[in-house]
């Protein structure tokens, strides 16, 4: 089978909802993808691996990409609870988080999406790089 990690959305999807992989499965293989090449390309600023875990071994609600591991930009889509910067440096040092979960990120969550972290962004979404100071 071709390495979970490298299909679309749509192609995992179609793997869960036909039994061929489970939620965890896509899950470990995305945070395994992910630990390989994090060092080197520093994209995922902000892990939270074993909660998704814990969600994809658990109920996941029956939307069209149940299981289906994805990330964040640390930029809108905010998750009550979880660490949120807008890529800012003073909210980074704070350690803020989230006090609200935004609608975005509830539909995300209820198509059946399971988050993996967030990644990096400019300050504030500002410039078109994502080699932000924070």
């Amino acid at each position: 089978m071709t390495d979970l990690a490298f299909l679309d959305a749509t192609a995992q999807a179609d793997l869960v909802r036909t039994g061929q992989a489970s939620p965890l499965e896509l899950v470990d293989a995305a945070i395994n993808r992910i630990e390989k090449l994090n060092g080197d390309i520093n994209a995922v600023i902000h892990e939270r691996f074993d909660k998704a875990r814990a969600e994809a071994a658990g109920e996941l609600p029956d939307g069209p990409f149940r299981g289906v591991p994805t990330l964040f930009k640390d930029l809108m889509c905010a998750q009550e609870g979880e660490p949120y910067g807008e890529g800012m440096r003073v909210a980074k040092e704070a350690g803020y988080r989230a006090t609200h979960t935004d609608n975005l990120t509830k539909q995300y969550l209820a198509a059946g999406f399971v988050p993996l972290g967030r990644t990096n962004t400019p300050e504030q979404g500002l410039v078109p790089t994502t080699e932000p100071v924070a």
